[in-house]
């Protein structure tokens, strides 16, 4: 009987080269640079982004400089996008704006997400009485619009910047309770979740390290597309008195400001509405692109 001989060690270097899986968000980025609408929302986001860090470089006007000879100028080649009541340059103060909309609707959609993970897991992975007692208040959250919600919490709490974050951040966060409730729930009989157990993992490790890296995809997409939302609510607050108020140069705080004048100066009303419409619309084309890169069903 003939026997083929093989090297020691052969094995080892078959497994050796063998490939790596890739992972999840490797996968995903990969999927994502091959969708051009998506890369042309990022491409979008980014810019605008840019531009709002490079405003001090960008235009010669501070935009709280003003020019009194120059009251509600409409567009020229000194003032690509006219001035204001006040006289201050138009352009320059949509681009210092850009930081306070931009980081607003970052900000307030980490805040939302970050209530919104904490609390959903803490229902999730208990269940019994925490669960009941958490799920029994988001329906009576959910009841009332998350605009109302805002407004009323703007109302107690007054007007400003961070104010403003904490109200849009607090009228979401119940959407994504539930939603980290469900994902939790999903995999709370796993195995792995057993195996952490009999090693004497505690809740809190077991929660924070096991569970929510598994479900951090749905929470991912959803603080994108939130962004958006608290954008173009932000910028509802401030029409009605509430919110961001001038002289910040935030984009809701310009568009209430100009709506007085939309009849006589409308680009007081235009270019405020274009920049908003913008970053909504570069965000949700990133969105949508990585919804499909998320999407198990659509995983090779």
């Amino acid at each position: 009987m003939i026997t083929q001989k093989t090297r020691p060690g052969a094995s080892t270097v078959a497994l050796a080269r063998r490939p790596k899986k890739e992972g999840m968000w490797k996968r995903t980025f990969k999927r994502l640079s091959k969708d051009k609408v998506a890369m042309i929302g990022l491409i979008g986001v980014l810019l605008m982004i840019l531009i709002s860090i490079l405003a001090p470089y960008i235009t010669k006007y501070s935009p709280e400089e003003m020019i009194l000879t120059e009251i509600n100028s409409s567009p020229s080649w000194a003032h690509p996008m006219g001035t204001d009541a006040l006289g201050r340059d138009y352009m320059s103060r949509l681009l210092y704006g850009g930081r306070f909309s931009i980081g607003l609707g970052v900000s307030s959609s980490l805040l939302s997400i970050l209530i919104g993970i904490v609390i959903g897991s803490i229902a999730g992975y208990f269940g019994g009485w925490v669960d009941n007692t958490v799920m029994r208040l988001c329906d009576i959250i959910q009841a009332i619009p998350g605009v109302m919600i805002s407004i009323i919490i703007s109302l107690v709490l007054g007007t400003g910047y961070f104010v403003t974050i904490v109200a849009l951040a607090i009228g979401g966060c119940s959407h994504v309770i539930r939603m980290t409730r469900a994902q939790v729930l999903s995999v709370r009989k796993s195995e792995y979740l057993d195996a952490a157990k009999t090693v004497n993992c505690g809740s809190g490790r077991i929660m924070f390290k096991h569970i929510l890296p598994n479900v951090m995809s749905p929470m991912l997409l959803d603080f994108t597309m939130r962004i958006a939302n608290m954008i173009q609510f932000s910028a509802g607050l401030s029409v009605i008195g509430l919110g961001v108020q001038q002289p910040t140069p935030e984009w809701g705080a310009m568009l209430s400001a100009g709506r007085n004048y939309i009849m006589t100066y409308p680009h007081l009303v235009i270019f405020p509405g274009l920049f908003i419409f913008a970053i909504s619309f570069f965000i949700n084309l990133f969105g949508d692109g990585l919804r499909d890169a998320l999407d198990p069903k659509l995983k090779k």
